[in-house]
């Protein structure tokens, strides 16, 4: 199992390159995985899910990740569903995957006030929630559209969910107004395609916010 050094931070590890830190986890798995085997008893570290699950992947230890697979299921919460959800789509357990769509569906409106909550959905698992008929969520496809378009911005600005509430509006409007019109709607087309846009337009017409939103909308 070749470890290569390469410049800054990352490793060739089996001819790709990944971080050091992926690496360290990766061995700290093997470490457990290969230890449990010899033991004859696999046991779990949930804070190293990511190392047991690469380990088990090089190893092709089916077993192991369905036992790893069906841990995670069973100790699903608020703060590790993304991380967790990350994971199963990564390594294919749909046993996961199905109870932290679940979560995610019936706790959306709690987990979208947080904006590293949002920062961390990835555009795909987004596009799919808010495609969602089991959604819950408080003010219809108008919670959506918000959520949408601070989801965009921190994807453009990560560091800007550190700021307090009136600068990151602040932000986000000039960030929003900056761009060529119809660009950031080209860009996050699924997102979009993904909201009931004839059912905001009636909405926005009588808000402050018309003026931004046709920004996102025209292409």
């Amino acid at each position: 199992m070749p470890l290569t050094a390469t410049p800054s931070s990352t490793l060739r590890f089996l001819g790709v390159r990944k971080t050091c830190d992926f690496v360290y986890l990766l061995l700290l798995g093997l470490h457990a995985v290969l230890g449990s085997l010899y033991h004859n008893q696999i046991e779990l570290d949930l804070d190293n899910a990511e190392g047991v699950l690469s380990a088990a992947s090089v190893l092709q230890l089916e077993s192991v990740l369905e036992r790893c697979g069906d841990a995670m299921a069973e100790n699903l919460s608020a703060t590790n569903v993304l991380r967790y959800l990350n994971l199963s789509e990564m390594y294919g357990l749909p046993q996961v995957t199905d109870r932290a769509y679940h979560l995610l569906k019936w706790n959306f409106w709690r987990f979208m006030k947080s904006k590293e909550h949002i920062k961390a959905l990835k555009e795909d698992t987004f596009v799919r929630l808010i495609s969602s008929s089991e959604l819950l969520i408080m003010e219809g496809e108008m919670d959506l559209y918000q959520m949408v378009k601070v989801w965009i911005f921190l994807n453009e600005k990560p560091h800007a969910a550190a700021l307090p509430d009136a600068d990151f509006q602040r932000q986000m409007t000039e960030t929003f107004t900056n761009y060529p019109e119809g660009e950031l709607f080209v860009k996050h087309a699924g997102l979009f395609a993904a909201l009931r846009l004839h059912h905001i337009t009636t909405t926005l017409g009588k808000s402050h916010d018309f003026s931004l939103s046709s920004k996102l909308k025209h292409c």
